[in-house]
């Protein structure tokens, strides 16, 4: 926030939990305050809490849903945080990115995160002419650019692409 929007951090409120400390060390060197928030005391914590489950929700869902491994949790929230940033806030009257930067965000880039996608093997990257040109993923979310996020279900990798066809239809079981 200092470094690309010149906004200062004066308070930051946490719990108490061990996962926590190197950031509070950090922090108060820097001469912010944390804000201690007791453990077990959701009315003292409610925002976060509400942020949290707005995020995690999603998370389960599209993860349920497209049969997505559970260790590729990290790049879907931050794609869950990347789509609801872009979307309209009734509290705000915009979106959360417009409020922090000024103007509409494009959206014209945003599919249904988790679903089905082929994306392309790079000519480079193929064995013969005969090799398939193109392999199948799932969206896993966004870059800051807005490239694609993709997990390759062959290889089980995480790349990032802007050649992709996207199949957003749900699955029918």
């Amino acid at each position: 926030l200092q470094t690309q929007l010149n906004l200062t951090v004066k308070r930051v409120a946490g719990d108490n939990a061990g996962e926590h400390e190197p950031l509070r060390e950090y922090l108060v060197s820097k001469g912010k305050v944390w804000d201690l928030v007791p453990p077990y005391c959701p009315r003292l914590n409610g925002i976060p809490k509400v942020k949290n489950k707005h995020l995690v929700e999603p998370l389960v869902s599209i993860m349920s849903e497209h049969e997505i491994p559970k260790y590729l949790w990290g790049p879907i929230i931050q794609g869950v945080n990347y789509t609801q940033n872009r979307i309209y806030h009734s509290k705000i009257e915009c979106t959360p990115f417009e409020k922090l930067f000024g103007y509409q965000p494009d959206v014209s880039h945003l599919r249904a995160l988790g679903c089905q996608c082929w994306f392309m093997i790079p000519k480079d990257k193929r064995k013969t002419k005969l090799h398939p040109h193109s392999t199948e993923g799932r969206l896993l979310g966004y870059d800051q650019r807005g490239h694609y996020q993709i997990y390759d279900v062959s290889t089980k990798r995480i790349l990032i692409s802007r050649d992709i066809v996207f199949n957003e239809m749900p699955t029918v079981s």
